[in-house]
């Protein structure tokens, strides 16, 4: 029997035995679950609501985990009326299963404290519903008095003819009193847990606090994966020791080869290594408004005039506004080293001639220093032209070891892994070029996590194309699949006529009143 309904699955940590896909007999599946109950494995029987309660509610890691409970009296099915066939919706019939829900309402009540609250509610029965389309068409003028309200009153039963009984029966649905109480009180309830952790939020003292509060977390997801490039980050801590040095550090190298992760990461040891400097990560496009050329300025130096006890106030006049950057660097420099970290200077909107870098300071205030990435493109071509050629770093391919440590900790992150073989596969250069891409990579793992056969694996790492772009290629395509075309070329839509991107909470409005709306979304 484990041989034939389960299949050994090594592509998670540890290997798991799963059930195949083919649907295992009742007969059987009850056997199976017979057998690991006497091997003493825990939770062998447990429905799958008893077990996302013991996972979700009672054994839950997170200290911000809240839960309410809702019993109901049992007495429900003990009604003098009531009928004989529906006792299984309301009573446990097996008294291995009754034995085994008490013990879990008991374990319960036993855990019952501030963050898990048990409410007792009343249920007496009331009689039965039934969809009218399940009744035969020609029905006594008594049958049809008795449905007028839609409930069948448990007096008005035996004045029913025997076939509306059995349709009753067989199609019916159980009609219960006081649930009105009760579906006041779970609002009430949930409300009441909600504004408690509202009053717990700290409301962010202004705009600025939040895009810098976007940044952080773009520094932290960043950061969790990265592996390597020691040489590129001595060379940039070094340059950020060298007080004498007045020019910027620039950081280019191909889309997708790790130049945000590794400035996320250089911000990191900053802090770490640098306690007294103030260290301020700013990643285009990570916060909404961000890809603005004046919007980052003003962030940039609302963090300077907060953290610096600047009195200086902004100017509205953007060409004002470019040179007030420098003064304020200038007067923070002078109060506290300050470490600025500028990652795709590429990503802002031409607008404001942005990408002409007059608003970049070239040559830097005492006590600051400055750490810059873009692209190839025009944004390098000003900078080049500025900047000595050893202040210019190039972030090349991730050398396979890093590559393989970096697909290992995905896949762990993931509760997965990959054979070496497979490894291997995903690895080679000459059949995936932009392989070498950090962000190749990830983007392949995120697919192949996705990808539910694991019998088809292999043949699913062989689809992977060669470039990054066909890669993205292959994710929309699958994002059609799964949630057609239409949805996905409207969401892509939007993307591309917004101005500066949309965040998720953006498109998920959007696209709700889109669907409510056709016409809208045509």
């Amino acid at each position: 029997w484990l041989d034939e309904w389960y299949r050994l699955d090594e592509t998670v940590e540890p290997a798991v035995y799963r059930l195949r896909d083919h649907k295992v007999p009742i007969d059987i599946a009850e056997k199976l679950i017979d057998f690991w109950e006497k091997m003493k494995l825990p939770h062998a029987s447990d429905s799958i609501t008893a077990l996302e309660i013991i996972h979700g509610a009672l054994e839950s890691i997170n200290p911000e985990t809240s839960a309410f409970f809702y019993f109901r009296n049992p007495d429900v099915h003990t009604h003098s009326h009531y009928p004989e066939s529906l006792v299984p919706i309301f009573a446990e019939q097996d008294p291995h299963r009754k034995n085994k829900l008490t013990q879990l309402k008991q374990l319960i009540r036993n855990r019952a404290d501030g963050k898990i609250i048990i409410r007792e509610y009343n249920a007496e029965y009331t009689g039965l519903r039934i969809d009218p389309t399940f009744l035969y068409s020609h029905l006594e003028s008594n049958e049809l008095e008795t449905l007028k309200n839609g409930v069948i009153q448990p007096q008005d039963w035996p004045a029913l003819s025997h076939e509306v009984q059995k349709a009753i029966e067989t199609h019916g649905i159980v009609a219960l009193s006081d649930m009105d109480e009760l579906g006041k009180q779970i609002p009430e309830d949930l409300w009441a847990a909600i504004e408690t952790k509202l009053e717990q939020s700290v409301e962010p003292s202004g705009v600025s606090n939040q895009k810098q509060n976007y940044n952080e977390r773009f520094l932290k997801e960043r950061t969790r994966l990265f592996l390597g490039r020691q040489d590129l980050l001595e060379s940039m801590l070094g340059y950020v020791e060298d007080t004498n040095d007045r020019q910027p550090l620039v950081i280019t190298g191909k889309s997708g080869c790790g130049k945000s992760a590794l400035i996320a990461e250089c911000a990191k040891q900053c802090r770490e290594k640098f306690p007294n400097a103030l260290v301020i990560p700013h990643f285009i496009g990570a916060a909404p408004g961000s890809t603005d050329l004046l919007t980052s300025i003003r962030s940039i130096c609302e963090i300077l005039r907060r953290e610096c006890n600047i009195d200086d106030e902004f100017s509205t006049d953007p060409d004002k506004l470019h040179a007030q950057m420098r003064l304020f660097l200038k007067k923070a420099g002078a109060i506290h080293p300050i470490i600025l970290l500028v990652d795709a200077v590429n990503q802002l909107e031409p607008a404001n001639r942005s990408h002409e870098l007059r608003w970049f300071p070239l040559n830097l205030p005492s006590g600051v220093r400055i750490i810059v990435s873009t692209l190839a493109g025009d944004c390098l071509d000003k900078l080049q032209e500025r900047i000595s050629d050893d202040h210019i770093l190039d972030v090349p391919a991730l050398p396979e070891i890093d590559r393989k440590s970096l697909i290992q900790k995905q896949l762990a992150n993931r509760g997965k892994k990959l054979t070496e073989e497979q490894i291997f596969r995903i690895l080679d250069t000459t059949a995936r070029p932009d392989t070498g891409l950090p962000l190749y990579l990830l983007v392949a793992l995120e697919e192949l996590c996705l990808f539910g056969d694991y019998d088809a694996l292999n043949h699913r790492i062989d689809r992977l194309p060669s470039t990054l772009s066909e890669l993205f290629g292959q994710v929309l395509q699958r994002l059609e699949d799964d949630h057609t075309q239409d949805i996905t070329e409207f969401i892509l839509r939007l993307l591309a006529v917004s101005r500066s991107g949309l965040m998720e909470s953006e498109i998920l409005d959007i696209l709700a009143y889109g669907i409510r709306n056709p016409r809208y979304t045509c």
